[in-house]
């Protein structure tokens, strides 16, 4: 597969923290819950707010730098989340902790800190599906794609229903070319969690790389009406799958709309087949079917 692709894997949403009672705690459980409640709701900014209302003197406890790192990891602001979960560790070494800090840690390119928090995580707790997953990740970036499959096999094995985790299970295997494996991951990722447009799309090009292409055209033309950001490449593989069924008209339309998108391959083809009637055997297509993470 293209490594192009790699650049990004799926950042799991962080597991829920528990707002346990404590005198310092409840002097503020206010503030905190509105913060949880805003940081479920995907108000981020909120949440930093919320907290920074907080005096300092409130702020003595693992719960209050715990939800601080959360936010600011999902805000992609990694080493301001590891001083904050720094901080959580003064007052509390949990698997949990060890697991979020771990994570900021792979984002932020500290991939022997993020080893070292996730082995921490599953010392204290061996089933922590999350700190497998990460770990998984961790050697997927390494371009360790078989190893990454066995720590998403432990992931799947705690928690079934973790749809990252066969997402990207879904990707190492589409790596190492067993691409039906790869297929039945990515149609398990995208029905536990259909907002990963991502996951459907590779469902599309494992189908056309399975010569399905009339399945592969259904899952495109679906995402077609979504949100899915890269239309360019729906449009070039859908055009390919017209192609394989003979529809030429179809297939030149799709051409058309990639090229328009910045698809200069796709222009290539529509230049020369569509609208000067070339042989198609005769045109450059794409060497490799990509992935999208």
């Amino acid at each position: 597969m293209n490594s192009l692709f790699r650049y990004h894997v799926i950042c799991m949403g962080l597991i829920g923290l528990m707002l346990i009672q404590s005198p310092l705690l409840m002097a503020h459980s206010d503030t905190l819950l509105k913060a949880r409640n805003c940081y479920d709701a995907g108000t981020y900014d909120k949440v930093i707010e919320l907290l920074e209302s907080i005096p300092k003197e409130g702020r003595n406890i693992a719960q209050y730098w715990m939800l601080l790192g959360d936010a600011l990891q999902k805000q992609s602001r990694f080493d301001e989340a590891i001083h904050a979960y720094n901080e959580a560790q003064r007052y509390e070494k949990s698997s949990m902790l060890f697991t979020h800090r771990g994570s900021a840690k792979i984002w932020s390119g500290d991939t022997k800190g993020a080893q070292k928090d996730l082995q921490m995580a599953l010392e204290l707790e061996p089933s922590n599906f999350l700190a497998h997953y990460y770990t998984g990740v961790l050697h997927y970036q390494s371009f360790r794609s078989r190893q990454a499959i066995q720590w998403l096999d432990r992931s799947i094995s705690y928690n079934a229903k973790c749809a990252p985790a066969h997402f990207l299970r879904g990707a190492a295997y589409a790596e190492l070319q067993q691409k039906k494996e790869a297929l039945a991951d990515m149609e398990t990722a995208f029905g536990l969690d259909s907002t990963l447009l991502s996951a459907r799309f590779n469902v599309g090009v494992l189908k056309f790389d399975l010569h399905d292409y009339e399945g592969a055209r259904e899952e495109f033309s679906a995402l077609e009406k979504t949100t899915f950001e890269n239309k360019a490449d729906l449009f070039y593989f859908r055009a390919e799958c017209n192609h394989q069924l003979k529809d030429k008209h179809a297939a030149c339309i799709d051409f058309e709309q990639a090229a328009k998108l910045g698809d200069e391959v796709a222009a290539t083809i529509y230049d020369k087949h569509c609208l000067k009637g070339v042989n198609r055997k005769e045109l450059p297509s794409r060497q490799t079917q990509s992935i999208k993470l």
